[in-house]
């Protein structure tokens, strides 16, 4: 038995983007078979087509796999991270630095030895 969610995720996700099974199967460096086998088994590829799945569907690799519960919200934060504006950014690292006053400090010290 395969893994039922990511047979469904990827199907459908395929046919959102419009792709056939070979074009998919182009886009990761394999067959139209072994989408078929995916989408008729819930056969899991390896980590590397994983990647590049997740790259073409703009999903992560825990989403194709039906792990949303592990899915983390920073995630999706660093998925959106360009789509904020300066000022929302400059509000979002300080909130960070709230939570972590000594991450920038690493990479200062870092910039000094230079």
């Amino acid at each position: 038995m395969g893994n039922e969610v990511f047979k469904k995720r990827i199907s459908e996700l395929r046919k959102k983007k419009g792709l056939s099974l070979e074009e998919l199967g182009k886009l990761v460096g394999l067959g139209r078979n072994t989408v078929y086998y995916w989408e008729d088994k819930g056969a899991v590829p390896n980590d590397s087509v994983l990647l590049k799945l997740s790259e073409i569907f703009d999903e992560s690799i825990d989403y194709l796999l039906g792990n949303d519960k592990r899915a983390s919200q920073r995630e999706a934060a660093f998925r959106n991270w360009n789509k904020l504006t300066d000022e929302e950014k400059e509000k979002a690292m300080k909130i960070i630095d709230a939570f972590v006053p000594n991450a920038n400090k690493d990479e200062e010290s870092e910039d000094e030895d230079v």
